[in-house]
C-alpha cells in the first residue's frame, strides 16, 4: 500500500485466518516506504477452502484495508 508523499510508520494486521492457522509480517511495520511480507502457516487439521483475509496498514488515524483469498486444498 503506497501513497504519493507518504511518510510515517506503518503497522500491518491481518484477520480472518481459519482455525488452526496463524500468520505474521515480516517486518510487522515499515517507516515511509518499504515492503513486508505476510506468512500464512497451517496444519493438516486446516478444513479446505478459501478464506477471506483482510489485511490492514494503519498509521495514525490512516487505516487502509485489502480483502485477499488464501486457498488450502
Amino acid at each position: 500500500m503506497t501513497i504519493t508523499g507518504f511518510t510515517g510508520t506503518v503497522s500491518f494486521s491481518v484477520t480472518g485466518e481459519p482455525r488452526f492457522a496463524n500468520s505474521k509480517f515480516t517486518p510487522t511495520s515499515v517507516v515511509n516506504s518499504g515492503t513486508s511480507v505476510l506468512t500464512v502457516n497451517s496444519n493438516r487439521n486446516v478444513a479446505a477452502g478459501t478464506y477471506t483475509l483482510t489485511i490492514t496498514g494503519t498509521s495514525g488515524s490512516r487505516i487502509h484495508s485489502a480483502n485477499v483469498g488464501f486457498v488450502v486444498q
